[in-house]
């Protein structure tokens, strides 16, 4: 099928005319165009409609449709002053009514009361309103007295109830379009405000994990260093070692952060070597990993690649369950990681057995770990399990979704 915009095609300009025309002319420019190019077959329709050339009188044909083109041209600035053009069609219509025997324009004023109905207040566009009285009354008077007198009543109430109908559709239709364009716009905000409080949420998580397992590392080996400065020095400077080894480790992952949040303002993909990942599990559970608190990890089934959202939402819930492991995990315990590989999902658990009850241990939490560890897994689509076993065992368990077309193996 052929269309207008294949006849206007330029060798050597992209997007034709039509493109041109849109690179080059403003918004309002466009807007005016687009408005006096639609009143020239309105005007014509109208003409048509509610023009009587047989009545003209002594007038030169062109003199009719040279007015009405006069009173549609006007409409071509409707939106930038909508009540000033409104005003100039109503007294065009009702001087048409008055001096030209025959012609009484009415869509001019229809288009003209939508155009007020959409652009303006509803108090402003109900004062507006009457005014559409005027043509609309001789219109009326000129139809009813073309009528014989045995039919002026029902000419009347025809006239009187179509003119009325189409005013009120005019202007319902005006009001009803701005109002779904409110709740467009309503909407947009909305959807941006909840992205706003998404990535803010997000940042939230990030800065939980890298900073609470930072210094919650760094306490406990502090805490060891205390214990031990005088029993065995060396066992305390080795501590005190991976306090500065995880303070070191904390500035990197912020600085990355931050770096991610940069690109993601530039609108560029941050690297996937950026993020944290399973790739970095082993390094997790070394700096987890002490003398009275061993952490043993297993990973079983085909290690294949995750999507970015999700390689970095298994990291952080690893490292998070990892981090309240060694707050409440009873010392001399063993920590148990496991990665199980399944065909359609990964899993993953951390098992610690925890402090008995009654036995004093300071808090160092913030309270928001396990609920963290459950958004960031509905955030790709899985789950978070964290309950109390038999056997005093504490047990988080993660449930993520993996796309076989997605899930390809890293060995190949």
């Amino acid at each position: 099928m052929l269309h207008l915009r294949d006849l206007l095609v330029v060798p050597g300009m992209p997007g034709g005319l039509v493109g041109l025309i849109r690179r080059r002319l403003p918004g309002a420019t466009r807007q005016i165009l687009i408005d006096g190019a639609l009143a020239v077959p309105l005007c014509a329709l109208d003409l048509a409609i509610s023009w009587s050339a047989n009545r003209r009188g002594d007038l030169a044909f062109w003199v009719v449709p040279g007015y009405a083109i006069a009173g549609y041209l006007i409409l071509a600035i409707r939106r930038r002053y909508p009540i000033a053009v409104f005003a100039v069609v109503v007294i065009h219509s009702a001087s048409a009514g008055v001096f030209f025997a025959g012609f009484h324009p009415t869509i001019g004023v229809w288009w003209a009361l939508y155009t007020v109905a959409y652009c303006k207040e509803l108090r402003v566009a109900l004062l507006c309103l009457p005014a559409v009285a005027v043509p609309m009354g001789l219109n009326i008077i000129d139809a009813v007295d073309r009528q014989p007198p045995d039919r002026r009543i029902d000419a009347l109430i025809g006239v009187t109830v179509g003119l009325t109908l189409f005013n009120a559709i005019a202007f319902g239709v005006g009001r009803w379009v701005r109002w779904a364009g409110r709740q467009r716009r309503l909407a947009a905000e909305h959807a941006a405000a909840d992205a706003v409080a998404e990535e803010r949420a997000r940042i939230a998580r990030d800065l939980h994990d890298i900073v609470a397992h930072a210094i919650t590392m760094m306490l406990l080996q502090a805490g060891g260093a205390a214990r031990w400065v005088r029993p065995d020095p060396a066992r305390a400077e080795q501590a005190l070692g991976h306090v500065d080894a995880l303070g070191q480790q904390a500035i990197v992952d912020l600085r990355r952060m931050l770096d991610l949040m940069r690109v993601g303002r530039a609108g560029e993909p941050p690297e996937p070597s950026a993020l944290p990942g399973l790739n970095r599990l082993a390094e997790l559970v070394n700096h987890m990993r002490s003398d009275d608190l061993p952490v043993e990890l297993a990973c079983t089934g085909q290690v294949r690649a995750l999507p970015p959202g999700t390689e970095v939402c298994a990291y952080r819930i690893l490292q998070e369950a990892l981090t309240n492991a060694t707050r409440y995990a009873e010392r001399g315990t063993v920590v148990r990681v496991a990665v199980d590989w399944q065909p359609s999902r990964i899993v993953l658990s951390v098992h610690n057995r925890q402090i008995p009850q009654g036995r004093a241990h300071r808090r160092l939490g913030t309270g928001h770990g396990i609920l963290n560890m459950q958004e960031r897994a509905h955030s790709v689509g899985g789950r978070v399990t964290a309950n109390p076993a038999p056997g005093g065992v504490f047990v988080v368990r993660a449930v993520l979704p993996v796309a076989a077309e997605t899930a390809v193996d890293v060995r190949s």
